[in-house]
This record gives structure tokens, sequence and C-alpha cells, in this order.
């Protein structure tokens, strides 16, 4: 018995995608997105030709040290500014820290009463002065939260503040050579500006590490906020009878610089030596 084949044909209508088109407004876009990218690459190509040395290993670490200090900055000021604040202090507050720093590994902490200088030693003296920071950033935080002034006013304000106590820890001079002294445990604090790992130097590796864990807490910001303030509105519901956004707010005032802006005024004063007043 022969068997017959059949065969059946689809009626379903094949679908095509249509092809996407790029619009003069999607060049406009980009053009406009990138733009900050565009001329970074442009200045890149003209220096190149400008000099055969530009783009060598050596003068990328070069720049790249240099940049390491701001960007830790803008790292910092970036989380402030997502929360719709601005910061003007911040170069007289690192200044402020670093003239702090300078001042306990030069001159230790007198004590008049005991007759005794206490030499911290160098984590204790990073450790002070970022807390030193941590503080001024709490007291901006706090009078623009609860006294609902602005960030601009607030932080123009602490601006003046930080540089008038920087001056005065010295009485306008600096801390030039700060090595410390084996005797007292505090040498070392130089190697952040001087020394290098696999070839590239200490502050470089900070910059990508606080780069890489901004870039976290970018993509998870309401984890890192449910955690890392959790403390500060518990405290401030205690304190104030409520915690809303300003209190997320404020800690960020002083996240911003414990994280980020204090590892850049070490940076600052290992990498010159010399601490300035912002």
């Amino acid at each position: 018995m022969a068997e017959k084949i059949t065969t059946t044909q689809s009626n379903t209508p094949t679908t095509t995608h249509p092809k996407t088109r790029i619009s003069k407004t999607d060049i406009q876009q980009f053009l406009l997105r990138g733009r900050a990218f565009i001329a970074l690459i442009l200045v890149v190509i003209v220096f190149s030709l400008a000099s055969p040395k530009f783009l060598t290993t050596e003068n990328l670490i070069i720049m790249s040290k240099h940049v390491a200090i701001n960007a830790l900055l803008a790292i910092g000021m970036t989380f402030v500014i997502l929360t719709g604040g601005i910061d003007l202090s911040v170069g007289s507050v690192v200044g402020l820290t670093a003239m702090i720093a300078g001042g306990l590994i030069n001159e230790g902490i007198i004590l008049p009463q005991l007759g005794v200088i206490v030499y911290p030693h160098t984590w204790m003296v990073m450790f002070l002065s970022l807390l030193v920071g941590t503080v001024m950033g709490a007291v901006s935080g706090f009078v623009i939260t609860r006294f609902n002034v602005a960030p601009f006013i607030a932080t123009l304000g602490m601006l003046y503040v930080a540089r008038g106590f920087a001056g005065l820890r010295n009485n306008g001079y600096t801390f030039p050579n700060l090595v410390g002294r084996p005797e007292f445990g505090n040498t070392g604090f130089e190697k952040l500006g001087v020394r290098d790992f696999l070839g590239i130097n200490y502050s470089i590796w900070i910059m990508i590490i606080f780069a890489l864990v901004a870039y976290f807490c970018y993509h998870a910001f309401a984890f890192w906020t449910a955690c890392v303030c959790h403390w500060w509105q518990r405290a401030s519901c205690r304190a104030f009878g409520g915690a809303n956004q300003s209190n997320q707010n404020d800690c960020l005032y002083d996240q911003r610089f414990l994280f980020c802006n204090g590892w850049a005024d070490h940076c600052v004063t290992a990498c010159g030596g010399t601490p300035s007043h912002g």
C-alpha cells in the first residue's frame, strides 16, 4: 500500500524586524552626552601629535598620579551632587586635615600638664586627620539639613572656617619634611606619594579602588544608604523625632570626606611633602 505523503504549508506570516535607522537627532544626542569624552579624545590626539613622549608609560603614570588627587575629590563630591547639594569647602577642609596630619608627625600632641609629647603612629595620624575632616563634614551637613541653610552658603562659610583653622595651626607656616622619626614609630607617611606597587603609584591604586567602590554604590545606592546611614537615621530619630531624606544627606556629607576627600588629603600631603592651607 502506497503511503501518501502530505505536505502542509504554514499560513503564519513571517515577521520582519524593521531596520533601525540612526537619525540626525540620535547623532546629536550622542555628541551631546559624550562631549566630555570626545573633547578628551581630541586633547589626547593633539598632544600625541605634538610630542611623541606623551603616550609613554612614564608620562601616563605621572599624569595619572596628578589626576588621582582630583579624582578622589570628584568621587566624593559626586554623591553630594546626586542629592542636589554642593560643597565649596572641599579644598579648605583638605588643607586643614593636611595641616593636622603634618603637625601630628612633626610636633606630636603636646600635653603640658603631664610634661610629655605624644607622637602618634602613622596609622593613628591618618585616622585622626580623617576624623577631623569627618567632623567638619558633619557640621556642614547638620547646618544644611537641620537649619535649612542652602548648601552653597553653609559650605562657603565652612570654607573660611577651615581655612582659618589651617592658618592658625602653625601661624601661617606649613610643615615641611614629613618623614617622621623611627624612634617614635611615625615614619612611612610619605610612602603614599613616592612608593609604588607593580610600577604604579599608591595614589593611583587608591583612586582605582575608590572608583570601583563608587561605581558599586551608584548602582546599588538604596542598599548603600540603608546599610551605612541606618545608624545615623536611628540617632536622628531619637534626637529629632523622625528620620527622612535629610538624614541621608547629612550622612553623605560625612561619607564624602571619610571615604574620598580624606584619602585625597593624605595623597596631597604625601606627594607634595608640605601640607598647605587649602
